[in-house]
């Protein structure tokens, strides 16, 4: 990926997270079972977020060439 992609789609990604996390607050009063919701959601953005992490640390880096 591109260096100057990191930036959009640290931006994406962090979106998501935060929309992810505002959208379980919003539906915590309603819930069935909050504990569940809790732990799914948190487990769910932990999931992308790691797995994201995981593809860029695996591409090497253009900022570090011999």
């Amino acid at each position: 990926m591109n260096s100057l992609l990191f930036l959009p789609v640290t931006l994406v990604l962090g979106n998501l997270y935060f929309r992810g996390l505002w959208m379980t607050v919003q539906k915590l009063p309603t819930a069935e079972s909050p504990i569940l919701l809790t732990l799914g959601s948190f487990f769910g953005r932990l999931a992308i977020a790691i797995i994201k992490s995981l593809k860029q640390s695996a591409k090497p880096s253009p900022l570090m060439r011999n």
